[in-house]
């Protein structure tokens, strides 16, 4: 007979990491769609972009994308270490699913990078 997974008594802490990389693709094409708006076209190579919360996005986006990189994945270890947020493997497992699948994503996007956003962003 099957059992439903143990869910932990506070559980936003780790899916907030599970979710990561989603939050940074998220946050990439909110920056794609803020540039465009705010130029009225596709930047070209070396375009200045205006308006004065594109530096607060351009921070965002860089934390995001350093948090989904380099911190979600250890400080959800970290946090499976205290009982109160730790629920059985098949939870966490759809929490690890989250985070290769949205991971996976996003390398794609990078590797093919059909429109060439990347470009343009890392000028």
């Amino acid at each position: 007979m099957f059992k439903p997974s143990r869910a932990p008594e506070v559980s936003w802490p780790t899916w907030l990491c599970a979710a990561a990389p989603s939050f940074f693709l998220l946050t990439l094409w909110t920056a794609v769609l803020h540039v465009r708006l705010a130029l009225g076209h596709w930047p070209k190579f070396g375009e200045e972009i205006p308006g004065p919360w594109w530096p607060l996005h351009q921070f965002v986006l860089i934390w995001m994308g350093v948090t989904a990189a380099f911190v979600a994945l250890p400080l959800a270890l970290v946090l499976a270490l205290f009982p109160a947020l730790r629920g059985d493997w098949r939870y966490h497992l759809r929490q690890l699913g989250v985070f290769v699948l949205s991971g996976v994503v996003a390398v794609i996007w990078f590797r093919q990078d059909p429109w060439r956003w990347l470009n343009w962003f890392f000028d």
